[in-house]
């Protein structure tokens, strides 16, 4: 079976198919890998996604131990499975985050795949505009509603490396609303476990002081998520927070909506044309869950891309959550005469 780069979740997401070449050693800048780190998975495993823009360092650049190749990882190496993640609209697995459902951030639309072994990448921020040059960021009206976290029901502390039960406040069939945060700068992420210890779910990577909201068991076809684990640096603190999902903020007309970073709110104002962007430099992933599992929306991935971007699409007419995952500024604009409130 085909094998591919695995990135730990920490470290950005390289372009579809890209291979290191050898000698090819990791920015130092993005942080140790977790011990035991597999760095090839099945090709039919989803596979965490990375927290930045990536640029492949020059072939024994830095030092740092160099990548081994796909056979290193053994024939039993276990591939990614995060319930989070998504390769197409047909998966479903979410955002993401989380929000829910978040995409490999590889699988770039346009056919944007610049992929030169040995040789440094870095994604335009739009297809039609030279690189480097982002978009214009869209007007948006001064009645956006602005997206934030809601207030925790729940905190639970750790430092470094930790597991612990997942806490439901909703019951124990509906998501989890949760949250995280980081002190520092080292890395943070969170792993969800179901009752046979798969892996379940894998978290936003947190900014240094920025909650990610995300949801976890946000899909009918996920494993239910029984433990959380933190990946955490050693002496790096961090916050896994709870919240109840009837706090989220509801978006009940037609109207714009911003916020920063990973965030999710609830839409029932009915089909709209927007224009959703981003003036980050990471993943910028917006989806769309159904609020109750039954519900003939299933869900869809409505962007997926890297950077400074800004993109066309419709929020349904259905009742959703809306999970955006991004590492700055965001907004959903609807545009004029688009909308169905």
């Amino acid at each position: 079976m085909a094998r591919s780069f695995n990135p730990p979740p920490a470290w950005p997401r390289p372009p579809r198919g890209w291979t290191p070449p050898p000698g090819w050693e990791p920015d130092p800048s993005w942080g140790p890998a977790p011990p035991g780190w597999q760095f090839w998975a099945d090709d039919d495993a989803p596979v965490p996604h990375g927290a930045g823009p990536w640029s492949a360092p020059a072939a024994g650049a830095h030092g740092a131990p160099v990548v081994p190749g796909p056979g290193a990882a053994g024939p039993g190496a276990r591939g990614r499975r995060p319930g989070r993640l998504l390769l197409g609209l047909g998966a479903v697995g979410l955002v993401v985050l989380g929000a829910g459902g978040a995409a490999v951030v590889g699988a770039l639309a346009g056919g944007r795949d610049e992929v030169a072994a040995g040789s440094g990448w870095a994604a335009p921020a739009d297809p039609g505009a030279p690189a480097g040059r982002a978009p214009a960021a869209p007007e948006v009206p001064g009645d956006a509603i602005e997206i934030g976290a809601p207030p925790p029901v729940e905190i639970l502390r750790g430092e470094g490396g930790e597991r612990f039960d997942l806490p439901r406040p909703d019951g124990a069939d509906r998501p989890v609303l949760a949250s995280t945060l980081r002190a520092g700068s080292g890395y943070v992420w969170f792993e969800g476990h179901d009752e046979d210890g798969e892996l379940s779910e894998v978290t936003p990577v947190p900014e240094p002081g920025q909650e990610a909201v995300f949801l976890v068991d946000d899909s009918r076809d996920s494993a239910r998520t029984e433990r959380m684990e933190a990946q955490a640096e050693d002496g790096e603190s961090w916050e896994f927070r709870v919240h109840d999902l009837e706090d989220l903020t509801a978006v009940d007309e037609v109207r714009a909506v911003t916020g920063t970073g990973a965030r999710v709110f609830r839409w029932r104002a009915g089909q709209a044309h927007v224009l959703a962007s981003s003036s980050g430099e990471a993943n910028f992933v917006v989806t769309t869950r159904p609020v109750r599992p039954d519900d003939e929306h299933h869900g869809d991935l409505l962007v997926n891309e890297i950077g400074a971007v800004e993109r066309a699409t419709t929020l349904p007419d259905a009742d959703v959550w809306v999970a955006v995952e991004a590492d700055g500024p965001w907004a959903i604009v609807p545009q004029a005469g688009g909308g169905r409130g």
